[in-house]
């Protein structure tokens, strides 16, 4: 088997990385991202990674081609609320360097881009294609674990279930620690507080995000309150 978790960034893509890897399954790369995925001209036996939609290169055709190259690739789509994405993206993106989706055009751009491929791919791929929602990773972990562990055709492990121990993203274990932050879920809705008042005199960016990605949110079984 072979193993792709993928997702916009800020989604939650590294929480379910830890996931996949602690279920044993395969052999992740050491690096968290396999940012060379798609050079790759057969991807290695028993192989896993992560690699963000927005990431360069990445695009369906090029993920459709390694699908039908590698028949046991199977890919985990992080999901989270479109609107606390963007937030996060826009934040973050602010506090370093110059991603394009720091922006609220660039961060809207970002979940269309990660919409469009997840949903080709559960049309076209959907017995080697799994969702898996943020929220219901940090509210329920147990049922979520078993749902990827059966997608994976594999039995849940304690270190799947500690999966937030073991994080390898430096800049998320400096924020959260070794435990779960379930305070993540649902920032829409506390966006005046957000992110140390980060959009309190941005009603109107917060406005236009709900917007633009109420209908995708929709789509993907989230609510918006406009």
């Amino acid at each position: 088997m072979r193993i792709l978790v993928s997702g916009a960034g800020r989604s939650g893509t590294n929480l379910a990385t830890e996931v996949a890897r602690g279920l044993g399954v395969v052999r992740f790369t050491k690096q968290i991202e396999d940012r060379k995925l798609f050079d790759h001209e057969v991807l290695p036996e028993n192989y896993g990674t992560k690699l963000a939609t927005e990431q360069s290169g990445f695009s369906l055709e090029k993920l459709r081609a390694l699908m039908k190259k590698h028949l046991d690739l199977h890919v985990i789509f992080s999901i989270r609320h479109p609107v606390d994405t963007c937030m996060s993206k826009i934040v973050r993106g602010h506090a370093g360097g110059k991603s394009p989706d720091r922006t609220i055009e660039g961060s809207i751009a970002a979940m269309r881009h990660f919409y469009m491929v997840y949903m080709a791919m559960l049309e076209e791929f959907g017995d080697r294609t799994y969702g898996m929602k943020m929220e219901s990773l940090l509210l329920d972990p147990q049922k979520e674990i078993d749902a990827i562990a059966n997608f994976l055709n594999t039995e849940t492990t304690k270190t799947a279930l500690e999966f937030y121990r073991h994080n390898r993203n430096r800049f998320h274990r400096a924020r959260y620690g070794d435990r779960i932050d379930s305070t993540q879920i649902d920032i829409y809705k506390r966006w005046e507080e957000a992110y140390d008042g980060f959009f309190l005199q941005r009603k109107r960016d917060i406005n236009f995000l709900k917007k633009e990605l109420q209908p995708m949110a929709e789509e993907l079984g989230y609510g918006v309150s406009i």
